[in-house]
């Protein structure tokens, strides 16, 4: 330290003549990130909401104050608002413009729950030579701590299953049901709904009955966050053909295909069950269930693509099939023909060159089945 026998290390306006630059070397001078939501999911929000309602309390101080998201000395609905409004993009940060808390490192708890308040000054007095001190930095809205790379979370081994049925509806428009398959215990999810902004709108939701936190401020590009957990935290058993979302889109012309993704454009995906074990989570537009291939049984991967996507479904007969790529206007990029068994089909395929990066489906057809799957390419 320099000029000053004491500082406080919780402001935001520290500057190199009052702290040494390398007492934290990655964060700049306005106690911030350049993305300030990293480690920061609906994971968190699920456990904060558990710990208020003393389903599973977070019983580690740091945990504790990093919940502490509006830096009110205290763990309430509001630091659970203010970290949803954050993810969902409607706030650019939270509470002061703070994104972390300092504690003195020879900081003791006597009681672990309510560490508060905490001490983030040190003073020194007759300073000669080198005098060296730690605090401990605390990443607000990261109570699981998975900010740091070398952190391994457990997968459970169910998946989150999403369909998107669509009905056509007069004047260009579509109206497009997510529904879920069965899964029990889930406690939360989060993600980004997106489709080609050139060729549709949306119009409106019509019906919310999970009241899913949606975040709307990029829907001019084509994106929709959505942001969810069980308020009770217990996990909640959804049963299959559960409503998620209803929505109506615009198609800005003629022959467009309506085509919803799940990326990770602005909130990455992320679903999780009661055990607070993260799972998988997808989506899928069957066009029909009839015929000789088993819709359910219809696979991509990987997905998002690159440079190759296998291929895997179940069929009952043998007989000429297609694989068919469609783009967001309907229009047949690239086709391929092959001859199916009656028996699991699996189909690895290059994909080309001269296909550009966006959002397609993958139709798989017979002369008695038409299947589809939305996949998003990388370039």
């Amino acid at each position: 330290f320099k000029q000053k026998t004491s500082y406080d290390i919780s402001r935001s306006d520290w500057s190199s003549d009052v702290c040494s630059s390398d007492l934290f070397p990655s964060h700049d001078t306005q106690n911030n990130e350049r993305e300030k939501l990293n480690g920061i999911s609906t994971f968190d929000i699920a456990l904060i909401q558990s710990h208020l309602l003393f389903r599973q309390r977070l019983a580690n101080p740091y945990k504790v104050i990093a919940a502490d998201a509006n830096n009110s000395g205290s763990i309430t609905t509001a630091d659970v608002l203010f970290l949803r409004r954050m993810l969902l993009r409607i706030d650019t940060s939270l509470p002061g413009n703070r994104t972390w808390a300092f504690v003195d490192a020879d900081q003791t708890f006597p009681n672990p729950d309510m560490p508060f308040p905490f001490r983030s000054t040190r003073s020194f007095n007759d300073l000669y030579g080198k005098v060296t001190h730690s605090f401990r930095a605390v990443k607000l809205g990261d109570v699981n701590y998975d900010r740091n790379p070398k952190l391994d979370q457990t997968w459970g081994r169910d998946t989150l299953k999403l369909i998107a049925e669509i009905k056509e509806l007069p004047g260009l428009r579509y109206r497009i049901l997510i529904k879920s398959d069965a899964i029990d215990q889930l406690m939360g999810f989060q993600g980004t709904l997106s489709w080609d902004s050139a060729h549709l709108s949306l119009l409106t939701i019509n019906e919310n009955p999970l009241e899913i936190g949606l975040g709307e401020g990029s829907l001019q590009q084509g994106k929709l966050l959505f942001s969810w957990n069980d308020p009770k935290a217990f996990g909640m058993n959804i049963s299959k053909g559960s409503l998620m979302l209803d929505m109506t889109f615009q198609a800005k012309r003629g022959n467009t295909l309506p085509v919803l993704s799940l990326t990770d454009d602005i909130l990455a995906r992320e679903a999780f069950n009661q055990s607070f074990q993260k799972i998988n989570m997808h989506l899928s537009m069957p066009v029909s269930m009839e015929g000789s291939i088993s819709d359910a049984s219809f696979h991509l991967h990987p997905n998002p693509a690159k440079t190759y996507i296998n291929a895997t479904w179940r069929s009952a007969q043998k007989e000429t099939a297609t694989l068919r790529l469609l783009d967001a206007t309907g229009r047949t990029a690239w086709t391929r023909n092959f001859e199916q068994t009656p028996s699991i089909n699996k189909q690895s395929i290059a994909i080309p060159t001269e296909i550009s990066g966006g959002m397609y489906l993958l139709r798989l057809e017979t002369n008695t089945s038409r299947v589809s799957r939305s996949l998003v390419i990388e370039r």
